[in-house]
């Protein structure tokens, strides 16, 4: 059996004949593979963005099609592929909003597409198979042992998971909902420091201290290379100084998230640590944000982030029941939403068991609102701002990190976030180029 490689945004791997099959989960993002069969190489390319932002300096160019493109047929042609021989498979560049209602410019998919195709063109590589547009993920995989390539719709392999007869009832899942542990005191108290105005280092750490658990993880990942520092960190209050009060909290709080998200990862997710990576991305997203339009504190974009899908944990070993029913009705019926499946099937959604979950816990008032409202902008309009910023959050790590969860694109409260904001194409790419997708994983290993 071949050795399966993931390929990360950004990034392409090129190769003479080998066992190693290569694969790149695409919503908006563009993959890109190519064959010399004769010459028994090959490449896959998973493509971020159309263009870089400046065209000044580039720290990263293969995240781009426009200056990446060039690079990966520099590598094949360098591996021994000839370029008369080349044949290319598109797949990818899913639609972040309806044809009709879109800012074409916001069109990032379609974009990084044309480029792809027109490099292919001047560079005459025949494109022999194209899977884009639409709105959902394609994973794209490439054999390179027998030289195959395979464009499948994201979550189709799970369509195998084992089926249960029985559909829960309201009161089994209120019953797990009360047995699900409460959340620990300091979490309280890390929260209450994170939207207080007034906090001291000596005080954070003094609260740290207390859970001997928590201050060896802030210290491993403090050494750890996804923070690089200088000097080794040996105690808590290093660390708090090294990071600084407000994201020492931050970080604090994301592993307390990561005890609940952890123990659902059978149903929604589609990875190991699917739903707490795509919780992840969407806190690192909504705080990117609110730091660009300073509309609302960056700490509580961040909190309201994690949090937002937390109703998941409670309905997930369900989902992981009745999968092969939320696949069909997501992806045969365009009208159909997730949390429109989720209330056909259990006769609840993700936000209402997250609703119930908040009043347990006593979270504050925003951070509970926008866990059970976040999917209905159009009906609930109190804190406009920090909705506003988890939608498009959410819509921006579910279109350029796929391959997470179960998710259907909600393309239709795409613009009205972005007018919402204020918030033009450019500040999107800014916004896009800073949020650490290809860290979320071994961010999450570290926990």
């Amino acid at each position: 059996m071949n050795r399966i490689e993931t390929i990360a945004s950004g990034e392409f791997f090129v190769t003479n004949k080998t066992d190693i099959s290569a694969q790149a989960f695409l919503g908006s993002c563009v993959g890109l593979a190519i064959l010399d069969t004769e010459a028994e190489v090959g490449g896959i390319y998973h493509i971020l963005l159309p263009e870089p932002s400046s065209k000044i300096s580039v720290p990263d160019p293969k995240k781009y099609a426009l200056t990446g493109l060039p690079l990966f047929l520099q590598e094949l042609e360098k591996t021994g592929a000839r370029r008369e021989n080349m044949k290319a498979y598109l797949g990818g560049g899913a639609l972040m909003g309806d044809v009709s209602d879109i800012d074409l410019a916001f069109d990032f998919g379609g974009r990084t597409t044309e480029l792809v195709e027109k490099f292919l063109t001047e560079n005459k590589i025949e494109l022999v198979q194209e899977e884009t547009g639409g709105y959902f993920g394609y994973k794209m995989t490439v054999d390179f042992l027998n030289f195959k390539v395979d464009l499948s719709l994201t979550g189709s392999n799970f369509m195998q998971r084992r089926k249960h007869d029985v559909i829960p009832e309201l009161e089994d899942i209120d019953s797990v909902i009360q047995k699900i542990k409460p959340i620990p005191q300091i979490a309280l108290k890390v929260i209450r420091m994170i939207h207080s105005s007034e906090v001291s280092m000596a005080t954070i750490g003094e609260e740290i201290r207390q859970d001997q658990v928590l201050t060896a993880k802030i210290i491993n990942l403090c050494n750890s290379a996804y923070f690089n520092p200088k000097n080794k960190i040996d105690n808590i209050d290093q660390a708090v100084v090294m990071l600084g009060e407000r994201r020492i909290l931050l970080l604090t709080f994301s592993i307390f998230t990561e005890y609940y998200y952890k123990d659902a990862d059978n149903g929604y997710s589609l990875c190991k640590g699917g739903l707490f990576q795509h919780a992840l991305g969407v806190a690192k997203a909504a705080e990117e944000i609110a730091r660009e339009t300073k509309k609302i504190e960056v700490e509580l974009a961040y909190t309201a982030g994690l949090l937002h899908d937390i109703g998941k944990i409670v309905l997930d070993q369900w989902v992981d029941h009745f999968y092969p029913m939320f696949y069909r009705n997501l992806y045969n019926d365009q009208n159909f939403s997730l949390v429109d499946v989720e209330r056909k099937v259990f006769q609840i959604d993700h936000t209402e068991a997250g609703a119930k979950l908040a009043k347990l816990w006593d979270l504050p008032e925003r951070l509970a609102y926008t866990i059970e409202f976040h999917h209905q902008l159009d009906k609930y309009d109190a804190y406009p701002y920090l909705m506003h910023i988890i939608n498009l959050a959410n819509l921006l790590v579910s279109s350029f990190k796929a391959g997470l969860v179960l998710t259907k694109f909600e393309e239709k409260s795409l613009m009205a976030s972005v007018q919402h904001l204020g918030l033009d194409s450019n500040q999107i790419l800014h916004i896009l180029e800073r949020i650490p997708f290809n860290n979320l994983h071994s961010f999450s290993e570290k926990l």
